[in-house]
């Protein structure tokens, strides 16, 4: 493997400190454009202070056609935005000529079958979807070979929402703490309930 494209990363702390453990890969951060996005400055500005060669930027719509496809093709917290979300997993699966990487809130059916916690997530994060769980995913994206649960209530979660709003200066100050909870956060099972865990995440060899 030798290229990694990030589908939306936001922020794109968790790619670049990717990018600086396997020096050997090249990374190309994306996000979508529109008044509040591409919002990978903070990214950049690591990439830059840090000396990260083997990152590059870009703005991308992935219902767009694509020019070039990648290894691995990645996206975190991504698809909830996106109301036609079969479509966006086969433009993922397009893009990627070896695997494709997919993290999304964790909720079950019934979850997402009240009307009133699809309102609230739409008011407060305009998702179009509480969550999903493991037979989403899988119905999602061809050829599943992991699915596991993220952000544990007890572990992960907390890594999660500091890492939301904490600065460059903050996160390197924290360092061991935060790759502590990380660590925590890696477990080969799936979440039943809602108060588990706030995520899932699948691996696909389309």
């Amino acid at each position: 493997m030798e290229t990694v494209l990030a589908v939306g990363c936001g922020r794109g702390v968790a790619e670049t400190a990717l990018a600086i453990d396997f020096p050997h890969l090249h990374f190309h951060l994306t996000d979508v454009a529109s008044d509040r996005t591409p919002n990978y400055q903070m990214a950049q500005r690591m990439v830059t202070e840090w000396e990260v060669p083997n990152v590059t930027f870009g703005v991308m719509d992935i219902f767009a056609p694509a020019d070039r496809r990648y290894d691995l093709v990645t996206t975190i917290e991504v698809l909830e935005h996106l109301e036609d979300d079969d479509t966006a997993a086969k433009a993922l699966e397009g893009l990627a000529n070896r695997a494709v990487f997919t993290l999304v809130p964790f909720a079950d059916a019934a979850a997402n079958a009240d009307e009133n916690r699809l309102r609230r997530v739409w008011e407060n994060n305009e998702h179009f979807r509480v969550g999903y769980d493991e037979a989403r995913l899988r119905e999602l994206f061809h050829g599943v070979a992991t699915v596991r649960g993220t952000y544990w209530a007890d572990a992960g979660l907390g890594l999660r929402l500091y890492l939301q709003d904490a600065s460059v200066e903050e996160i390197r100050e924290r360092a061991a703490e935060l790759v502590r909870q990380a660590r925590e956060d890696v477990r080969s099972t799936i979440p039943t309930k809602v108060s588990q865990a706030a995520g899932i995440w699948s691996l696909s060899y389309p």
